[in-house]
């Protein structure tokens, strides 16, 4: 018996279900609906973006964002790349802590929200194996090696 994946698991729903609302966002007070098969598609966009940007079989993410959408596409494209998501708590605050827990996994890539990058910058010159950092947010500005989300999707389009 063949072993099944998130990723095969997922593919199987949006087969069965491709028109109907997977993920919800409020959008200027309003839910947005997000299909099955727009929801596959942007997380093999992400996956083939990242990949875009170095990304290889088996690297490690983390993903540091409150819930939203961009939360489980992100973790989709990371399993279209290929690559190994390591859990982390927002409610960490320790910048010693993030640290210990990002270098110690060997995280190369983070996917964080605006309302967390501070904690990724204030410890980013220490992470001993980060190439990148996603985030899922526009910001006014970027430091070497950060990227909008928006933008990784279009490498991502590029790429495919």
């Amino acid at each position: 018996m063949k072993k099944r994946t998130i990723i095969d698991l997922f593919e199987e729903s949006v087969a069965m279900y491709p028109d109907n609302t997977l993920l919800l966002e409020k959008t200027n007070n309003e839910f947005m609906p997000t299909s099955y098969s727009k929801s596959k598609l942007i997380a093999e966009q992400i996956g083939a973006g990242l990949c875009s940007l170095g990304f290889s079989k088996g690297d490690h993410v983390s993903i540091l964002s409150e819930g939203r959408n961009y939360w489980i596409l992100g973790e989709l494209g990371i399993f279209y790349a290929g690559g190994i998501n390591v859990p982390i708590s927002i409610k960490i605050e320790e910048s010693s802590e993030l640290l210990f827990r990002f270098n110690h996994a060997e995280v190369d890539t983070i996917m964080v929200s605006s309302r967390q990058i501070h904690k990724v910058r204030a410890i980013k010159p220490k992470l001993e194996f980060l190439k990148r950092v996603i985030c899922f947010d526009k910001l006014d500005n970027y430091q070497e090696d950060e990227f909008f989300i928006g933008d990784v999707i279009e490498k991502g389009k590029n790429f495919l």
